[in-house]
């Protein structure tokens, strides 16, 4: 990307207006602010590399300040969407997006799992390397066995989904521009991407009572923090926190101390 931006330039007569103008450019696109960042961040790489070799004598991204991100964004599907969304999908693909659904997978986890990644036997798929760059093990419910069970590669290709040759994982950006934006809008769900899948995934864990610490672990999130947007969806603890101060009310026997003198014993009785 960067090389087709600046095709023909050298590094160093690369200006920081020229960035600054790129990323007017990127957001005028409606590019999401983590993409744009992401994107300086690699060229940041860049000419930190090849001024540490002596190639430039200077990194024109310390002038550039990268964009305000907004990860506290939820948006999930309820039942009614999730319906719609499986019509237009139709079944040949929906499991694609069931799994998202049942997994809580990112992405590239999903479009990129291969079957020796996958322990039908004891219910749990693993993530030789996360976005943290660290193993994980997801645990598989009913649905999302079913699917891998079904899962027309299995036996055949080394992915769980494929290309239609099998000897490659199934391209995600193509299957999102062909197969899953189309019908998002035609099941009339606005404002929705895969990422939200994911998102889906953890609200409706929090909302059926799952605890934050829990989620955490099955989302594969670093920090409870980054698990924390979800807690609004969660009133049960507040509202057993608040029942505590429900006592029963004093009984008219207790007197008003609240307490009842206890009977003398009479021979040995008591």
């Amino acid at each position: 990307m960067w090389s087709d931006r600046f095709n023909g330039r050298t590094l160093r007569s690369i200006l920081p207006l020229d960035i600054e103008r790129w990323v007017a450019r990127r957001a005028a696109e409606s590019v999401a602010p983590a993409t744009i960042n992401r994107e300086l961040s690699f060229l940041r790489r860049v000419f930190n590399v090849a001024l540490a070799n002596d190639l430039v004598d200077r990194n024109p991204m310390r002038r550039i300040k990268l964009m305000r991100e907004n990860n506290a964004r939820v948006r999930w599907l309820n039942d009614e969407d999730e319906a719609r969304l499986h019509a237009e999908v139709g079944e040949e693909h929906w499991p694609l997006v069931a799994f998202a659904l049942h997994t809580g997978l990112r992405q590239a986890e999903q479009f990129r799992l291969r079957w020796c990644d996958v322990d039908l036997v004891n219910l749990v798929l693993t993530v030789p390397r996360s976005k943290n760059g660290e193993t994980r093990h997801v645990h598989l419910n009913e649905t999302a066995i079913a699917i891998l069970r079904d899962a027309p590669s299995r036996c055949i290709s080394k992915w769980v989904f494929p290309s239609r040759t099998g000897a490659t994982p199934l391209e995600a950006h193509n299957f999102l521009h062909r197969v899953f934006v189309p019908a998002l809008g035609r099941a009339l769900i606005t404002d929705f991407h895969w990422h939200d899948l994911r998102h889906t995934f953890a609200s409706r864990l929090v909302m059926a009572g799952a605890d934050l610490t829990t989620v955490k672990e099955l989302m594969g999130h670093k920090t409870l923090a980054m698990t924390s947007r979800y807690a609004h969806l969660s009133t049960a603890h507040r509202v057993a926190a608040v029942r505590m101060l429900d006592a029963p009310a004093p009984s008219p026997e207790a007197g008003q101390t609240g307490t009842k003198p206890a009977p003398e014993a009479t021979n040995g009785a008591v």
